[in-house]
C-alpha cells in the first residue's frame, strides 16, 4: 500500500514539474520597443506606408532632458498592412510591442480609398487593443503628423488622445465604435478628424468628423460643431456650448450645456414612410451675457431659453438634412427603427439608405437654463442701458 502511495506522490511531482516549465518564449520589457502611436498612409504606387512612434525610455520623466526629444518615428512599406509592419521591424533594433498603443492615425488618401484592409488586420490581430483612438488626418498624411512635436507632451502620441478627450467624447472607444457600426445593418461609421496647423505653436487641432459609407470609404467631412450635434443625437456627448442670439439685442449670450439626453421615436406606415422624432434635452449654465438684459428677471430667462431652444433646433435640423442628402445614416436612426419596429425592419433594411434620405424628421430641443451666474445684467452696462 505504501508503495502505491509513494508512486502516486512521484507521479504528481512529475506532473507539477512539467507544468511549471516557465515561459520559454518570453521577452523582457527591457528588450522591447514600445509603440505609443501608429500611422497608415497610401503611397503613390498604391502600397502602404506604416509609421510608428516610439518613446525613448532614458528621456522620459527626466526634467533635465525636457528640452531633448523623448520620441522618434520609423516607417516601413509594403503591399499589405502586415507586410508594411514587418518592413518596419527590420529597421528597429528591438522587437516592437503595440500593446500600449493608444492612437492610430489614418491619412486622408488612404481613407478615401477605403479602410477595409486596415480594419480586417486590426480586428484580426489579437495585439491590437479595441480600446484605441483612431483619427483621420485631413489634408495630410499620418507620417507628417507623427513627426511633429508637441510642447505640452514629452511623447506627442499623448497629445492626440488628450486633445480628443478634452472635446467631451470617449476617445478610447473610437475603434470599437467604428467596428460595431461597420458590422451593423443599420449604421454607417464615423471617425474623428485631426489636422496640422502651420501657424500655431500647438500644431494640432481636432477638426471634426469623417463620414464613411458601408464600404468604409471616406465620403464627407463634418465640422467639429456639426460633429458634436451628431454625438448629441447618438447620446455620446458629455457637454458643449451654445451661443444664443437675441434678436432685440446687438450682443449674444454663451451657455454651457451638460447632462445631455436624447430620445428617438420612430414610426413607419403601411407604405414604409418613416417618421422620426428626436427630443434633445440638457441643462444650461450661462457663461457670458453680452446684452443689455437683466437676467435676474424671470421673463428674460424664459426668453433666452426659448431663443436657445429654437436656434438649436434649427441648427440640428440643418445638420440632419445635410447627412440625409448623402444617404449615410451616422445618426443611429436605422438602429432605432430596428429596435422599435423589428418586423418592418426586415423589409426596410434592404433599401435603408433610400428610406433614410426620405424620412421626415422632427426635432424638439428642451434646454433648461438653470444658472445665470452671480449677476443679472452685465457688469459693464450702465443702469440706463439695462433692460428689465
Amino acid at each position: 500500500m505504501s508503495l502505491i502511495k509513494a508512486g502516486m506522490r512521484w507521479m504528481i511531482l512529475i506532473i507539477v514539474v512539467l507544468l511549471l516549465t516557465g515561459c520559454w518564449d518570453r521577452r523582457e520589457l527591457n528588450n522591447q520597443a514600445l509603440i505609443f502611436a501608429w500611422g497608415m498612409d497610401l503611397k503613390e504606387d498604391g502600397s502602404y506606408l506604416a509609421t510608428a512612434q516610439f518613446p525613448i525610455p532614458r528621456e522620459l520623466g527626466d526634467s533635465e532632458s525636457a528640452a531633448r526629444k523623448a520620441s522618434f518615428t520609423i516607417t516601413g512599406s509594403g503591399n499589405s498592412v502586415y507586410e508594411a509592419a514587418k518592413d518596419l521591424q527590420t529597421k528597429v533594433s528591438r522587437a516592437w510591442f503595440a500593446g500600449h498603443r493608444r492612437v492610430i492615425l489614418i491619412g486622408e488618401k488612404l481613407a478615401k480609398k477605403g479602410l477595409s484592409n486596415i480594419i480586417d488586420e486590426y480586428s484580426r490581430n489579437p495585439i491590437v487593443r479595441l480600446r484605441t483612438d483612431i483619427l483621420i488626418v485631413k489634408g495630410g498624411t499620418a507620417a507628417e503628423l507623427l513627426s511633429l512635436s508637441y510642447p505640452l507632451e514629452q511623447v506627442p502620441a499623448n497629445a492626440f488622445f488628450r486633445i480628443h478627450e478634452a472635446a467631451g467624447t470617449t476617445p478610447d472607444l473610437t475603434l470599437l465604435k467604428f467596428l460595431m457600426a461597420n458590422a451593423s445593418e443599420e449604421s454607417c461609421p464615423v471617425l474623428p478628424v485631426i489636422t496640422a496647423q502651420n501657424d500655431s505653436n500647438s500644431k494640432l487641432k481636432l477638426w471634426g468628423t469623417a463620414v464613411f459609407n458601408k464600404d468604409t470609404k471616406l465620403v464627407n467631412y463634418l465640422t467639429l460643431k456639426k460633429g458634436m450635434i451628431v454625438e448629441w443625437i447618438k447620446g455620446e456627448l458629455d457637454g458643449t456650448i451654445r451661443t444664443v442670439k437675441i434678436p432685440s439685442e446687438e450682443g449674444n449670450m454663451v451657455v454651457e450645456i451638460n447632462h445631455l439626453s436624447t430620445k428617438v421615436k420612430t414610426s413607419a406606415d403601411e407604405n414604409d414612410n418613416i417618421r422620426i422624432q428626436v427630443v434633445l434635452g440638457a441643462k444650461g449654465v450661462l457663461r457670458e451675457n453680452n446684452t443689455h438684459l437683466d437676467l435676474f428677471q424671470t421673463k428674460n430667462i424664459s426668453m433666452v431659453q426659448q431663443y436657445m431652444n429654437d436656434q438649436t433646433s434649427t441648427e440640428v435640423k440643418r445638420v440632419i438634412k445635410e447627412i440625409q442628402a448623402r444617404g449615410t445614416d451616422i445618426l443611429g436612426f436605422g438602429l432605432s427603427v430596428h429596435r422599435q419596429h423589428p418586423q418592418q425592419w426586415k423589409v426596410l433594411k434592404e433599401e435603408w439608405p433610400q428610406h433614410f434620405q426620405q424620412a421626415k424628421v422632427e426635432v424638439v430641443v428642451k434646454i433648461n437654463l438653470e444658472e445665470s451666474g452671480m449677476t443679472g445684467p452685465s457688469i459693464g452696462q450702465k443702469k440706463s442701458e439695462i433692460r428689465s
